[in-house]
């Protein structure tokens, strides 16, 4: 039923309005990879680690990137989940932009 609705919302994005990537990201949001993006438990996490290496003024961007990474990595271990970089990576960047809105 995912599926379905999500292809009926895809419908109504053509590449011209939204463009390939994110036509591409809403097509394959009932894969496993849209799965580990669209999972709750995920994105509140990488909020968390997002806001925690916020805090720390000392550390730059890159670093901050390296660090959450990990600490996403470890987390997944921990749970029992496997996330890809690819993943991990979409998500600190999901939690970066919301952390700034």
């Amino acid at each position: 039923m995912f599926k379905l609705l999500l292809k009926w919302l895809l419908s109504f994005f053509t590449a011209d309005k939204v463009g390939v990537l994110v036509r591409l990201l809403l097509a394959k949001a009932g894969t496993v990879i849209g799965n580990e993006l669209l999972n709750p438990e995920n994105q509140k996490k990488a909020f968390e680690f997002v806001k925690e290496l916020n805090k720390d003024e000392k550390m730059t961007g890159v670093e901050k990137a390296a660090e959450f990474n990990k600490k996403m990595l470890v987390w997944s271990i921990s749970v029992g989940k496997k996330l890809s970089m690819s993943v991990i990576n979409c998500l600190r960047e999901m939690a970066v932009v919301s952390l700034k809105d």
